[in-house]
């Protein structure tokens, strides 16, 4: 809905010039497959994706629609050979992820020096999970930082998890771009705060939840860049 304003300033209306339809996962990933075919079947002229995995979803269900990414990483999870000349039906703004998940390890390390074991929140979703979460750990070595890296894949796991990084130590916590996780980030963070966890996250959105700083594209402003 963010994009809706950037739209009108270029003259379209909605119910005039479009039609948007929205679908959600509800923090359920196990039903972008359903998701994918129910857009199909609504014959869209363009489907807006804020990941790369319903992106993924939408390019085996369509093959043929053209894909516009939000919030995504597009050229690391290989959805698009280029972020300057994309090639095929994807196309759209990059949060830029992989490149910027050292810096969470780097400016937590700098702002708080004394801290030495780490909790990290991870979108087990995530189509770079894995390529992430090695970053991350390399960042920690070369900062003699401890790393605990806990998946999660609904939302409803978050304070099993969180309760699990408490128990084998942490005493910060890093959570890197994830859209799995932000619609209880109010939670986590008052998970960190109750345990003067310092907590440092990608999306800016995180620090008006109480996160210590955060380091990330703006998700608001990719959205509407990407009208």
């Amino acid at each position: 809905t963010c994009a809706l304003p950037i739209l009108a300033s270029y003259g379209w209306k909605e119910g005039e010039n479009y039609v948007l339809e929205e679908r959600w996962t509800e923090g359920n990933y196990e039903r972008l497959p359903d998701v994918a075919r129910e857009i199909v079947e609504r014959k869209p002229a363009v489907v807006v994706t804020p990941t790369s995995s319903l992106a993924k979803e939408m390019l085996k269900a369509a093959p043929n629609v053209p894909i516009v990414t939000v919030n995504a990483d597009p050229f690391s999870t290989g959805l698009s050979n280029s972020l300057a000349k994309p090639s095929g039906m994807v196309t759209g703004m990059s949060n830029m992820g992989m490149d910027l998940t050292a810096k969470l390890v780097e400016l937590l390390r700098d702002a708080v020096p004394k801290v030495r074991h780490v909790g990290v929140l991870s979108d087990g979703w995530s189509l770079v999970s894995k390529q992430r979460n090695n970053e991350l750990q390399r960042a920690a070595v070369a900062t003699k930082m401890q790393l605990t890296i806990v998946e999660v894949f609904q939302p409803i796991q978050v304070d099993t998890a969180l309760a699990g990084l408490a128990k084998q130590g942490a005493r910060a916590l890093i959570v890197p771009s994830a859209s799995i996780l932000n619609e209880v980030r109010s939670r986590i963070s008052k998970f960190a705060l109750a345990r003067g966890w310092p907590l440092v996250a990608s999306d800016p959105d995180w620090a008006d939840a109480g996160a210590f700083a955060t380091y990330g594209a703006n998700r608001l402003a990719l959205y509407r860049r990407s009208a």
